[in-house]
């Protein structure tokens, strides 16, 4: 994983979280720019750390068992 991915899944809630967050929240949590952020995110997603649930307007995204394990260092 890259340092930007890493940044992202950290700054993305954990599985077990009550609630999601909208990508502009995370990248600023993370200290990226949106696009960075909307990149790494897309790959994390594709890649099963990270859930994207789909909402009216916008998505909201949170981590899967895997992702807390990665966030944490686990991989």
């Amino acid at each position: 994983m890259t340092p930007t991915m890493i940044a992202t899944l950290q700054a993305t809630p954990a599985s077990r979280a009550v609630q999601a967050a909208r990508l502009p929240a995370i990248a600023e949590r993370a200290g990226l720019e949106i696009t960075e952020a909307k990149a790494a995110m897309q790959i994390l997603a594709d890649g099963g750390f990270v859930n994207q649930q789909r909402f009216p307007r916008d998505f909201f995204y949170f981590r899967t068992p895997e992702g807390d394990a990665a966030a944490a260092g686990g991989m």
